[in-house]
């Protein structure tokens, strides 16, 4: 199944889900309030993460949007996550924050935004999902160089 992707650039591309060995080993879920500690640990060491993306922060907009976050976890070490939430039948990066995007962690490189997209892919669209607008962190917020996110998303992606 082919799910559409619109990134901030405005980009409308198809995806076409492509099986790799190597994704076995990806476990992707929705965020549970349960995770909050983990996730705002991760939020404050990741190459990427703002006070934006902590949980207190996002939690505020809890009455106005459906969260649909997600956590990414290979074996049981959390990887990336992705602050999203619920708009008809889109996931949004996330509508209550001024950008959302791929948050990951320092030890990251290009071949894991590839992976991990891939998986992320692959599970909105079994949750049900025709779409997600991603909008990406603005590189002047990151504290390392980190852009694997919209070249994954380039990868994937075939506008048109």
């Amino acid at each position: 199944m082919d799910l559409a992707l619109r990134a901030v650039q405005i980009w409308s591309c198809g995806i076409c889900l492509a099986k790799m060995n190597s994704m076995r080993s990806i476990v992707v879920r929705f965020y549970q309030s349960n995770f909050a500690r983990r996730w705002d640990v991760f939020v404050e060491e990741s190459r990427n993460g703002t006070f934006l993306h902590k949980r207190s922060y996002m939690d505020y907009h809890a009455d106005r949007f459906l969260d649909r976050s997600i956590m990414v976890f290979e074996k049981e070490n959390l990887i990336a996550v992705l602050p999203a939430n619920q708009e008809n039948n889109s996931l949004v990066s996330h509508g209550g924050l001024t950008y959302g995007g791929l948050l990951v962690g320092k030890k990251s490189h290009g071949w894991d935004a590839l992976r991990i997209l891939e998986a992320i892919l692959s599970f909105v669209s079994r949750a049900g999902y025709s779409s997600i607008v991603y909008r990406c962190i603005p590189h002047i917020y990151h504290r390392w160089p980190t852009e694997e996110d919209l070249y994954a998303i380039f990868r994937y992606g075939r506008s048109g």
